[in-house]
């Protein structure tokens, strides 16, 4: 038996419907990288913050009156102690070392002191002789360009569905077996000649006969099928989003921001302060936008490979087994075909090759009775003959060489037989 399988191409029901995708994501730990950066830049003046006679208020941020003797000046911080008292006086800090329970202050550098005279060996400074907190100017803005990069992960599970036809092609043996029965007529001349005078005697025999015969048959047969099959696939893809921003944020936002709108002029350590919060939010600002942009970009990018590898996995899964079965089912329907076409032949054959047998088998039979009967009947002929010949010498009537006397063959009581012409025809005796 050989086979022969063709998948045959797509028509406009065959081919992949996309039936279900469901997308999971995961993001990693993000990392950043700053590119590029400017910062609002400070400049010292030869200016005092405050006039003669005032100080710098760290917390309202506002210059005030200095304090008078007795007034607590280690409330400030301690870098401001020699700023806060009048001319004249020194921030003196409390001795407490005789004391059980000591007092203390909850801000970095604030210790128990107060306004005392200054003596000789102190040679406290006046007037514009003393130290004073220097302004500082601010300008420019605040930029930050910020790469950020994050992993994201995609996991898709798509479902395809997918429709093949295919063509088979089986070679299938037949063997079948049939019977026949025959009926034949033979017929034969017995002849007599004497003086001239030639006679004919006609005999016919009839004949049965029954035969079996067994025949062999191959045929091929062509079937075609289609069939559906869905598959789904799961597929998990990491991709690698990078997002990069840069912002920049202006000194009066910097300053809106801490609410010094209505200071006008700082010192160092506010100064010092304004520029870190600005360096902060250009940063924070630039992180975000870079953050959201990566976010996105590696969302969209795993999403993306992670739904074509899965929905290309699933397609293929499904293209196989709906070409499995198409091809089982039209390979099963052409073992069909052809074996029931291999019968059919056989059957044919067979009943064929016994009716010829049969048919062989009657002619035989009846072509020897028709020869043992025309031999019984070739002494009727020669007596026939030789009557003939006393009767014409007796008449005197000249014998010719075409006097027949045939004798009338008895009539048949069945149906018309079968004539085995080749047999009447090679008889040597058959008359005109």
């Amino acid at each position: 038996m050989s086979c022969f399988l063709l998948l045959g191409g797509l028509d406009p029901a065959v081919g992949y419907r996309l039936r279900r995708t469901n997308v999971q994501s995961e993001v990693g730990e993000p990392s950043f990288e700053v590119v590029a950066k400017t910062s609002i830049v400070a400049k010292e003046t030869s200016e005092c913050l405050c006039e003669a006679g005032e100080f710098w208020h760290w917390r309202i941020k506002q210059c005030i009156k200095q304090g008078d003797w007795g007034y607590e000046c280690g409330f400030f911080p301690a870098e401001h102690h020699r700023f806060v008292c009048k001319d004249n006086l020194h921030c003196d800090v409390l001795d407490q070392s005789k004391r059980e329970v000591k007092t203390t202050y909850v801000h970095d550098g604030a210790v128990p002191a107060s306004c005392q005279h200054c003596s000789a060996e102190q040679e406290c400074k006046t007037g514009d002789q003393r130290d004073c907190l220097s302004e500082h100017t601010l300008s420019g803005e605040a930029c930050a360009t910020v790469r950020v990069t994050i992993q994201h992960t995609a996991t898709i599970e798509a479902t395809k569905e997918h429709t093949a036809k295919a063509t088979a092609e089986k070679t299938a043996k037949g063997v079948a077996k049939a019977s026949a029965k025959e009926t034949v007529v033979a017929g034969r001349m017995a002849q007599g000649e004497a003086a001239g005078i030639k006679a004919q005697v006609r005999v016919q025999e009839t004949a049965n006969a029954t035969a079996t015969a067994t025949a062999t048959a191959e045929a091929t047969h062509e079937a075609t099928a289609k069939a559906t099959a869905s598959a789904s696939a799961k597929v998990s893809v990491s991709k690698e989003g990078v997002g990069q921003a840069k912002k920049c944020i202006s000194l009066d936002d910097v300053k809106k921001s801490m609410g010094l709108e209505k200071v006008p002029r700082v010192g160092p350590v506010l100064g010092a302060q304004i520029i870190s919060t600005g360096d902060k939010l250009a940063f924070d600002g630039a992180y975000d936008e870079a953050l959201e942009t990566a976010m996105a970009s590696g969302e969209s990018q795993a999403n993306d490979a992670a739904k074509a590898l899965a929905a290309a996995k699933a397609a293929k899964d499904a293209e196989l087994e709906a070409e499995a079965k198409a091809a089982e089912k039209a390979a099963w329907a052409a073992e069909a075909g052809a074996s029931n076409k291999a019968h059919q032949e056989a059957n044919a054959a067979a009943e064929a090759n016994a009716q010829q047998e049969a048919s062989d088998k009657a002619s035989s039979k009846a072509n020897a009775a028709a020869a043992d009967a025309a031999a019984g009947a070739q002494a009727d002929a020669q007596s026939a003959a030789e009557g003939a010949a006393a009767a014409v010498t007796d008449a005197s009537i000249p014998a010719t060489d075409d006097t027949h006397l045939p004798t009338k063959a008895p009539e048949p009581t069945g149906p018309p037989p079968k004539i085995d012409n080749k047999e009447w025809k090679e008889d040597p005796r058959q008359g005109p």
